[in-house]
């Protein structure tokens, strides 16, 4: 007997969290501004840090936006997982290093609150992203 797949289970993902493309999810879209924000933030440093603190800051905040597309991209809920939990571990770092910038004086600590908070949301999105992989994962039908 040959067993055929429906079409939203054709790409391994439920349609809601396949809308038509990695940029069309919410959590990419945020992270991509959130890269942006990052850049601006960069130029503003004293030239030595460009190539230290400032270099840390924008690799972890493109590993972010980086891990959502590859992970929506792999054929498995499980691996988009995984790549979600790496995108977590990013914001972290991301986090951290916008912290020891704000130690170091090179950011504001009104700016450094207003982009921790977004990288706050940032991972509730992720989370939330999670929490609809997890529920796919074991065949929760109210996940569809």
């Amino acid at each position: 007997m040959t067993h055929r797949r429906s079409q939203d289970q054709s790409e391994g993902t439920p349609p809601q969290i396949r809308p038509r493309g990695y940029r069309d999810l919410p959590a990419w879209q945020e992270a991509m501004k959130l890269v942006d924000e990052i850049y601006d933030l960069v130029e503003q440093f004293p030239s030595h840090e460009i190539t230290g603190l400032g270099w840390q800051l924008q690799r972890s905040a493109v590993t972010i936006t980086a891990n959502i597309a590859d992970g929506y991209g792999r054929y498995f809920p499980e691996e988009f997982y995984k790549h979600l939990s790496v995108a977590n571990g990013a914001l972290s770092e991301l986090q951290t290093h916008l912290q020891l910038a704000g130690r170091r004086s090179y950011i504001t600590s009104e700016r450094l609150g207003e982009l921790l908070e977004k990288t706050d949301h940032m991972q509730v999105s992720l989370e939330g992203l999670r929490a609809a992989l997890r529920a796919r994962m074991k065949g929760d039908p109210g996940s569809s």
